[in-house]
């Protein structure tokens, strides 16, 4: 059985999603580096790729253009916790420019704005410019947070966001 390929350096946030996606039924193979993701690979094509952004030896966006030249139909998730201009511009001016993106996981809050900003932002220049190639207009748009405030989940699904999903909290090893 095919599984999600987890590939995060941190071991507190890989075991955590592991074990959130195995309690649900999912099988999942981990990698904390690039090299670790390239064998697993080699060894067993995933369902899904879930890879962060800043790895040891690479960088996710590199590996997505990578995964993508050998298999375009691989759905890949980019993750990250951390906070980098950089990483959100390149999101942005991927979203616009790559035909594979199928969907949109967006943390609630960004560096320069809120996800809502970046929802109403995206729709807006879409219908400006009436894209077609990729039809943002209609990529579904998920919030993932850790905030399970139930007036902000209201708020964002009242203004079309197609799902909010609030992170599994941090559980204890002990």
């Amino acid at each position: 059985m095919k599984k999600i390929l987890l590939i995060d350096d941190s071991d507190t946030y890989t075991w955590c999603l592991q074990k959130y996606l195995q309690h649900r039924g999912y099988p999942v193979k981990t990698a904390s580096t690039l090299k670790e993701a390239r064998a697993a690979i080699q060894e067993e094509m995933p369902l899904v790729v879930c890879c962060d952004l800043d790895l040891p030896d690479g960088s996710g966006m590199d590996f997505l253009d990578e995964v993508r030249a050998a298999d375009k139909e691989l759905p890949f998730i980019l993750a990250s916790c951390h906070d980098r201009d950089d990483y959100e511009q390149e999101a942005k001016r991927r979203i616009f420019e790559d035909k594979e993106i199928d969907l949109i996981l967006c943390d609630l809050e960004l560096p320069d704005g809120t996800a809502m900003e970046l929802f109403h932002t995206l729709r807006r220049v879409a219908g400006m410019f009436q894209m077609k190639n990729p039809p943002v207009r209609l990529l579904p748009f998920f919030i993932l947070t850790e905030n399970n405030d139930l007036a902000t989940e209201y708020e964002y699904r009242h203004e079309g966001v197609n799902d909010y999903i609030t992170a599994p909290q941090a559980i204890s090893r002990s």
